[in-house]
């Protein structure tokens, strides 16, 4: 999407519709304590369950706006864990993360920093660095509560003269988390996995 935010700036994005939503359903659905999650998240290599997890379950949005997709998980067997497909399911997460980042970066190639909010980044160290590590770039993480809305006023500020510009107040935000290029390589390999399953999907009507 692009919005014209005043009569000298645009804003460039995408949205998804299945990112913290889904890291919840994950934990209650399976079960799975927060501990481990933290400590799979952390130890694990991307993409050693062998599962493909599209995690459209409240359909999606960016970058193909389809309000009916579904989910879908591929390459379940007798072994498969529920900690194995929480797994899965945030790296579909992150999957979808990656292509519109990826397509936001053909389109403003001058990216200059990262800041991720949301309340399971805030409650996951380990997402955090995962984040970082399927985009391949240093990631802050905002600790606005409602970061969005916090923006709105911002504008309505600067707009009304009370503040000189937009940018200058000061947002806290935590030092930045670096990727792990050994890390970020195998979540190409799932992004490109997870978008040839995700494409098949669509061609089938699901």
């Amino acid at each position: 999407w692009l919005y014209r935010i005043d009569g000298r700036r645009l804003l460039l994005g995408g949205a998804l519709s299945n990112a913290g939503n889904v890291y919840e359903w994950l934990l209650e659905s399976l079960r799975v304590e927060p501990d481990e999650a933290e400590r799979a998240l952390s130890e694990r290599t991307p993409g050693d369950t062998g599962l493909c997890f599209v995690a459209h379950l409240a359909g999606e949005r960016s970058p193909d706006w389809p309000p009916d997709a579904t989910g879908a998980l591929l390459g379940l067997r007798l072994n498969t864990s529920p900690l194995d497909i929480f797994l899965a399911g945030i790296e579909g997460v992150l999957a979808d993360f990656m292509r519109v980042h990826n397509m936001l970066r053909r389109s403003a190639s001058d990216i200059r920093e990262i800041v991720a909010s949301g309340g399971a980044l805030n409650r996951s160290g380990a997402l955090r660095r995962n984040l970082a590590d399927s985009l391949g770039r240093p990631v802050r993480i905002s600790t606005d509560v409602e970061p969005s809305t916090r923006g709105a006023a911002l504008l309505a500020l600067e707009a009304s003269g009370v503040i000189p510009d937009v940018m200058h107040p000061n947002t806290d935000k935590s030092d930045p988390y670096p990727p792990d290029p050994e890390r970020h390589a195998a979540y190409r390999a799932l992004e490109e996995r997870t978008r040839a399953v995700t494409t098949a999907l669509r061609t089938m009507g699901a």
